[in-house]
């Protein structure tokens, strides 16, 4: 099947810190026919986005922030507006993915990641119904004997606090169902049920 689609008309209608576009959409059905003319909101940034996945191996533990986040104010003004997360931000004009992970470990942590060491995980749509947005999800093993409390980049009015976890209190959070962010889900799952399992074969090797 010849899959196809096309984009009647596009327009920007709002030009703020996220960008929204109003999109005349057609493609073509699974019977080979098209669709009807779809009129859609297309938000976010155009720039790529990356997530790092911080861990110790030999500490056996993982990085989280802990940010005060504008999505879930919709329905809370209270502490559940402050969610756990890995490293992510936005790729900067000029840079690779490789150094905006740099940059933005940097900046959210203050710590340094080798370039060398970074390991792509996955990309993915968190909202792909309406939302532009890639992510590119990589990590990168590290030190985390010595980190801050708190950290954040201060022209931007980041305000964040850092947390150490076990990967088994990782573990027991996934299988609790406590995180809410799919950046978070997806990453902790990777550590916990893929990488860990590597990294103890390798050491009994």
């Amino acid at each position: 099947m010849n899959k196809r689609v096309e984009i009647l008309a596009q327009q920007r209608v709002y030009d703020g810190f996220y960008k929204v576009d109003r999109l005349k959409v057609r493609c073509t059905r699974f019977d080979g026919s098209w669709s009807p003319v779809h009129e859609r909101e297309l938000y976010g940034r155009p720039q790529p986005v990356v997530v790092v996945i911080l861990y110790d191996p030999d500490r056996k533990e993982t990085l989280l922030l802990e940010q005060c986040r504008i999505g879930p104010l919709a329905y809370y003004q209270d502490e559940r507006a402050w969610l756990l997360e890995p490293v992510a931000g936005h790729v900067d004009a000029g840079e690779t993915l490789e150094q905006a992970c740099v940059r933005e470990t940097r900046e959210e942590t203050t710590l340094e990641v080798d370039p060398a060491r970074l390991e792509f995980v996955c990309h993915f749509y968190p909202t792909p119904g309406g939302g532009r947005e890639r992510l590119h999800v990589y990590a990168a093993a590290i030190s985390l004997a010595e980190i801050p409390e708190t950290a954040g980049h201060a022209a931007e009015g980041e305000d964040i606090r850092l947390h150490r976890l076990s990967f088994d209190e990782v573990r027991r959070k996934l299988e609790a169902g406590m995180f809410e962010v799919a950046s978070t889900w997806i990453g902790m799952q990777w550590l916990v049920y893929r990488k860990w399992p590597q990294l103890k074969a390798m050491q009994g090797a």
